[in-house]
């Protein structure tokens, strides 16, 4: 069975073991205390291609205004993303960088990773990966966490994307 088959979430559901500790009971419990909460609910999970030799790469953003800037004001609606590298990841294939003030290059953090190394981050948090150009494919699940669920709708009633409870 390919875990990322369906969503993570799904899988998770459907094939309870390790995967289903780790997304629904490990990392929640470390995103609740960087929230400094007892809850942590999961709120949308990905999984990223960047194919080999492709010039796909993600410009500087915050994902607290590129994802959720349609539905509430910059910043208002805090969470804790999860970055799980699948695959080796470095400058050749675009990995995770990290912004300073000001965006001063010599700053900038780089993220290197080897499989199974996951990063943790705020949703304010400047980030960018550059493209892959490696031979080889580079892979990324994610998942994200909030302290409540988002709510939208005329009565904030209707979860915006998942609004399950981990912890």
């Amino acid at each position: 069975n390919n875990l990322f088959s369906g969503t993570l979430a799904d899988s998770c559901r459907l094939h309870p073991g390790s995967a289903a500790e780790v997304v629904l009971q490990i990392f929640p419990a470390l995103c609740s205390q960087l929230m400094k909460g007892n809850r942590a609910y999961l709120f949308n999970e990905n999984y990223i291609v960047k194919p080999a030799n492709s010039t796909l790469s993600f410009a500087w953003h915050k994902d607290a205004e590129e994802q959720l800037g349609m539905w509430f004001k910059a910043n208002t609606m805090q969470y804790i993303s999860v970055w799980c590298a699948l695959d080796r990841m470095d400058d050749s294939n675009g990995t995770l960088v990290f912004g300073s003030e000001g965006l001063e290059e010599s700053k900038n953090l780089r993220i290197e990773c080897e499989v199974g190394d996951c990063v943790l981050f705020h949703s304010s948090r400047i980030h960018s990966s550059g493209p892959n150009r490696s031979l080889r494919e580079r892979r990324v699940a994610y998942a994200q966490y909030t302290p409540e669920p988002f709510l939208v709708g005329s009565k904030n009633e209707t979860p915006l994307s998942f609004a399950i409870r981990c912890c």
